[in-house]
C-alpha cells in the first residue's frame, strides 16, 4: 500500500491468484438459450422472496417524455413494426426483438416512443431503458425494481442486484415491452436478448450491423412531401401553409436533407422567432441551389442549432449557460435538481429549461433533463477556447459548472467533509464517467475529488473495467502534476492498469505495469513491499498474455524475496505462496499443489479467520487441487461451503461468487449432475454478460464450460456454434497461439469429432499439437491432453497405428509424470479420456481455476 490510493496486490483478494480469466468472444449469436437464464438463486434469499409476489399496476411505463404531436412520415414503418411485433394477446408474450438503426437525427427514438404510447394498452409493462452502456442499461432496469417494489430490500440493494430482481421479474412475468435506446454497441444488449424470454425488445441504434439475435431494418429519410409537412407544421404550429410557403418549405427541407431532427429544430426556431423559411434559409448560409446531398447532414444540423442558440441567447441568457452544462454530462436522466444551484429559484430554473424545450434543444419529463448526443458533441466542440485566449486555467464553457454541479450534490459539505451517500452517487454516477470521459487536455484539478470517489465505488464492487476513464484521468493528473516519480502516480497508474486487466487489455496493462516496476525499483528499492507488489502485477500480465514461463519465473523471485523480508505468513507471501502453487497446478504437479494449498488455507484460517475473502479464495483453489487428483466428493463439499459464504457475506452476483458457482458446475457435471451443472452454468453467463459484457474474458469462460456441458447431453449444434464464436474472439483479440486459444480450438475439434466432422478435427487438433509441442513443451498436461485427442480422431478416422502409438506415448508419459494410480494415467491407458472424463474440460480448468 502506497500514500494517496488504492494499490492491493494484483491477485490477493478477491479471486485470488489467477482468478478466473476470460477470453474474448464476438457477439452472442443467439443460441445460448437460458431457459430461466436469470435464475433466482443469483438473488439473495431476500430477492428471491418478494419477486414471485409483486405484480405491475395497469399501465406502469416510463416513457422519458411525452409523444410529440408532429409525427409525420412514418406510418409505413409504424405498421412494419407492429406486424413484425405483434402487440396485443397472445403475441405480447412472445420473444420478439426489432432493431430500428439509422444515422443520428433521422428519429429512431422519435418511432420507439410513438409505438410506446400507441400500444401501451397492449402489454402489462413499458419499460424505457437508456442504453448507452451497459452501466445505465443496468440502471435503468434497477430502477424498474424501485418502482416495483419499493420494499427495504429493494431500496438497500445494489444496482446490480435490482437489475438482477427486476430481470427474474420479467421472466415471471411476460407480456411487458422493453425499448433499449440508443445502443452503441450491439454487445452490451445481447445479454439481454438471450437470456430473456415472453416479451417484446425493441432497439435503437446507429448501428447497422452486428445484429444476430435480433432483426435489424434502416429507417429512411422522410420523402420530400412528408418532410414538407412536417416542416410546415412545426414552424406555422398545424396553420395550413400558403403555396409560397409550402414551396419556400420545400426547398428549406431538401437543404436539411429531409433528416427529422434538422426539420424539427428548425420549425421551432421559425416559429419562436416569427420568421419566415426564407429568412432562415438566408441566415443558415447555404446557396438556394446547392442539393441536398452535397451537404453533411450533421453539419447543417450544427448550424441550425448555431442559429437557435442565437435566439435563445436574445431570451434568455441564462438557458444557453445550463446548456453548455450538460454539454459535459451524461445526455439522458439529468435531474432537475442537480442543475438547480445555477438559478437563484426553482422558477428560474423552470422558465430556462421551457425556453430550451420550446426550442427542441432538450426534452422534459420525470422532472430529468434529455439532451441529444450531436447537440452535445457540437456544444463541447463550440465551447474549446481559442489558442490565444486559452490559458492555464481556462476551460471550456459550460465544463466548470458542470463539475460544480456534481461537486455540490456529492460533496455538500465541502471536498474536506464527507461525501454523500452512496445513492446519490449512483444516481449521478454516469454524469461522473461522463465528465471524465469528456475532459478536455491538460489538468482536471477541479474534479479530481469525484473521480476518485467514484473509482472507489467502483473498485469496491469489482466493477474496474468501468472505473477506466476515470483511473485514466486519475493517472492523467498525477502525472502532470506530481511526476512520474511521485509514490501517488506510481498508485494511479498501477490503478489504471488494473482496469485495463480486468477489461481483458492485456498489453496495455503489462506495459502501464513494467514501467511502475522500472519507476518503483529505482526509488524504492527492488525488496520495497510495493515494488513486490508490482512485480507480481507484472507476472499476472505475463500470464495472461500466455508468457506463463517468464510468469513463473517472477512468482517464484517474489515469493522468495517475500519469505525472507517478510516472513513465510505474511499476508504477502501467502499470496506468493498462492501464485506459486497456481502455476505447479497447471503443469500437472497436483501433488505439490495440493501440499502448498492445503498450508495456505490452515495459516489463513487461523490467521484471517474462515470467511476472510483471501481464505475463500484458498479454500476455492484447495478444492480444485482435490478435484483434479480425483478427490471430488471433497471438491464439491469445499466448494459448496465457499459458495454459501460468498453469497452470504459478498452477494450472490459479486465475481468471486460467479466463480465459486462455476467451479461448483464442473464439479457436479463430472460426476453425472449434469442438470444442475447447467443451470448453474446459464446463470453465471447470464450474469457476466451482463455485468461485464460479452467480449470480457471471464464471460467467455462461462460460454465454453456451457457449451461443453450441451455437448455432454447431445446438443452438439448449440455446442459448436457456442464454441466457434469464443474460437473466432480469441483468435481476432488474443491471437491463434494464445494458450486460452489453443484450449477453445481443442474443444472446437473435439466438437467436430463429435459431429463426424473428422477430417476438420484432425486438421484443428493437430495444429494445437504442434503449437502446444513448440510452445509448452511435449510433456506439458496441455500437450498430452491434446495428443490423447488427436489419437482418439486418428481412431475415428481407421489409422489405427497411429492412434495406438500415440496413446501409448501419453501413457508412459503420465504414468512417468503423474503416478500409475493418476485418474489421467488411467483414462489414457484405458483411451476412455475424451468420453468417460473428457479432458478438454480438465485442460480449460488449468487457467480458469486461478
Amino acid at each position: 500500500m502506497t500514500a494517496g490510493g488504492f494499490d492491493p496486490d494484483g491477485f490477493g483478494g478477491g479471486t485470488g491468484a489467477f482468478g478466473e480469466r476470460s477470453v474474448a468472444t464476438g457477439p452472442n449469436h443467439g443460441i445460448i438459450s437460458t431457459g430461466n437464464g436469470f435464475n433466482l438463486s443469483v438473488l439473495s434469499e431476500a430477492g428471491r422472496e418478494s419477486v414471485r409476489t409483486v405484480s405491475a399496476p395497469p399501465g406502469l411505463s416510463n416513457l422519458p417524455r411525452p409523444v410529440s404531436r408532429y409525427f409525420t412520415g412514418r406510418q409505413e414503418a409504424m405498421r412494419d413494426l407492429a406486424r413484425i411485433l405483434e402487440p396485443g394477446g397472445a403475441g405480447a408474450r412472445e420473444t420478439r426483438s426489432y432493431v430500428v438503426h439509422g444515422m443520428g437525427g433521422l428519429g429512431k427514438s422519435t418511432i420507439a416512443l410513438h409505438y410506446a404510447a400507441v400500444h401501451a394498452k397492449d402489454y402489462g409493462l413499458v419499460w424505457w431503458v437508456t442504453a448507452d452502456s451497459p452501466a445505465l442499461i443496468e440502471a435503468s432496469l434497477g430502477e424498474l425494481a424501485t418502482r416495483l417494489a419499493p420494499t427495504s430490500w429493494v431500496q438497500n440493494a445494489g444496482v446490480q442486484e435490482r437489475c438482477a430482481w427486476a430481470m427474474t421479474w420479467l421472466q415471471w412475468n411476460p407480456g411487458w415491452l422493453l425499448i433499449f435506446d440508443n445502443v452503441d454497441d450491439p454487445r452490451h444488449v445481447e445479454p439481454y436478448l438471450g437470456g430473456l424470454s415472453g416479451g417484446h425488445r425493441l432497439i435503437t441504434s446507429r448501428r447497422a450491423r452486428g445484429w444476430t439475435v435480433a432483426r435489424a431494418v434502416a429507417l429512411p429519410l422522410l420523402t420530400e412531401h412528408d418532410a414538407t409537412d412536417l416542416l410546415c407544421a412545426i414552424a406555422l404550429d398545424d396553420r395550413p401553409p400558403t403555396a409560397a410557403e409550402r414551396s419556400d418549405a420545400q426547398v428549406l427541407a431538401e437543404v436539411l436533407g429531409c433528416l427529422p431532427l434538422a426539420l424539427e429544430q428548425a420549425g421551432a426556431t421559425i416559429h419562436e422567432t416569427n420568421s419566415t423559411f426564407a429568412g432562415f434559409f438566408n441566415d443558415l448560409g447555404l446557396l438556394l441551389g446547392e442539393a441536398a446531398t452535397g451537404i453533411d447532414p450533421e453539419r447543417t444540423i450544427a448550424r441550425i442549432w448555431d442559429i437557435s442558440l442565437d435566439t435563445v441567447l436574445e431570451r434568455s441568457e441564462p438557458a444557453v449557460d445550463v446548456l453548455y452544462a450538460l454539454a459535459w454530462l451524461a445526455p439522458d436522466n439529468c435531474p432537475e435538481e442537480l442543475l438547480a444551484p445555477l438559478f437563484p429559484t426553482g422558477t428560474a430554473l423552470r422558465a430556462a429549461l421551457g425556453v430550451l424545450a420550446s426550442y427542441n434543444l432538450i426534452s422534459t419529463a420525470h422532472q430529468s433533463v434529455r439532451v441529444h448526443r450531436l447537440l452535445q458533441l457540437v456544444l463541447r466542440e463550440r465551447s474549446a477556447p481559442s489558442l490565444l485566449a486559452a490559458g492555464p486555467d481556462t476551460a471550456p464553457r459550460g465544463r466548470r459548472e458542470a463539475e460544480d454541479l456534481l461537486l455540490r450534490a456529492l460533496y455538500p459539505q465541502g471536498t474536506d467533509a464527507d461525501p454523500a451517500g452512496d445513492p446519490v452517487w449512483q444516481l449521478c454516477m454516469p454524469h461522473v464517467i461522463a465528465l471524465a470521459e469528456t475532459a478536455p487536455a491538460g489538468l482536471d484539478t477541479h474534479a479530481l475529488p469525484l473521480y476518485e470517489h467514484a473509482a472507489a465505488i467502483l473498485r469496491a464492487v469489482e466493477l474496474l473495467a468501468r472505473a477506466t476513464p476515470l483511473h485514466e484521468r486519475i493517472a492523467r493528473h498525477q502525472e502532470q502534476v506530481l511526476g512520474l516519480e511521485h509514490p501517488d502516480t506510481s498508485t494511479a497508474r498501477n490503478n489504471l492498469a488494473r482496469s485495463f486487466q480486468a477489461a481483458g487489455r492485456t498489453a496495455e496493462a503489462l506495459a502501464l505495469r513494467q514501467a511502475v516496476l522500472e519507476v518503483r525499483a529505482r526509488t524504492l528499492g527492488p525488496e520495497h513491499p510495493d515494488t513486490l507488489t508490482t512485480r507480481s502485477d507484472v507476472a499476472e500480465s505475463y500470464w495472461e498474455a500466455g508468457r506463463r514461463a517468464e510468469a513463473s519465473a517472477l512468482f517464484d523471485d517474489v515469493l522468495t524475496v517475500r519469505s525472507r523480508v517478510l516472513g513465510p505468513e505474511h499476508p504477502d507471501t501467502l499470496i506468493s505462496r498462492d501464485h506459486v502453487a497456481a502455476f505447479l497446478w497447471s503443469v500437472g504437479r497436483e501433488a505439490e499443489a495440493t501440499t502448498l494449498m492445503k498450508a495456505i488455507v490452515e495459516a489463513r484460517e487461523r490467521l484471517l479467520g474462515v470467511d476472510h475473502p483471501d481464505t475463500l479464495t484458498a479454500r476455492l483453489h484447495l478444492a480444485a487441487c482435490y478435484w483434479s487428483a480425483g478427490r471430488t466428493s471433497e471438491a464439491i463439499a469445499l466448494d459448496e461451503a465457499v459458495v454459501e459464504a460468498r453469497e452470504r457475506l459478498s452477494g450472490a452476483e459479486h465475481p468471486d461468487t460467479l466463480t465459486a458457482r462455476l467451479h461448483l458446475a464442473v464439479y457436479y457435471w463430472s460426476v453425472g449432475r449434469t442438470s444442475e451443472a447447467i443451470t448453474l452454468e446459464e446463470s453465471v453467463l447470464e450474469a457476466r454478460e451482463r455485468l461485464l459484457g460479452v467480449e470480457h474474458p471471464e464471460t467467455l469462460i462461462a460460454r465454453l464450460n456451457l457449451a461443453i456441458s450441451y455437448r455432454s447431453t447431445g446438443r452438439e449444434a448449440d455446442a459448436t456454434t457456442l464454441i466457434e464464436a469464443v474460437v473466432e474472439a480469441q483468435e481476432r483479440l488474443l491471437g491463434a497461439e494464445h494458450p486460452d486459444t489453443l484450449v477453445a480450438r481443442l474443444n472446437l475439434a473435439v466438437s467436430y469429432r463429435s459431429a463426424g466432422r473428422t477430417s476438420e478435427a484432425i486438421a484443428l487438433n493437430e495444429a494445437v499439437v504442434q503449437a502446444q509441442e513448440r510452445l509448452l513443451g511435449t510433456e506439458h498436461p496441455d500437450t498430452l491432453n491434446a495428443r490423447l485427442h488427436l489419437a482418439t480422431s486418428y481412431q475415428s478416422a481407421g489409422r489405427t497405428s497411429e492412434a495406438i502409438a500415440l496413446n501409448e506415448a501419453v501413457v508412459q508419459a503420465r504414468k512417468r509424470l503423474l503416478g500409475v494410480d493418476h485418474p489421467d494415467t488411467l483414462n489414457a491407458q484405458n483411451n476412455l479420456a475424451a468420453y468417460r472424463r473428457p479432458a478438454e474440460r480438465r485442460s480449460l480448468f488449468r487457467r480458469l481455476f486461478w
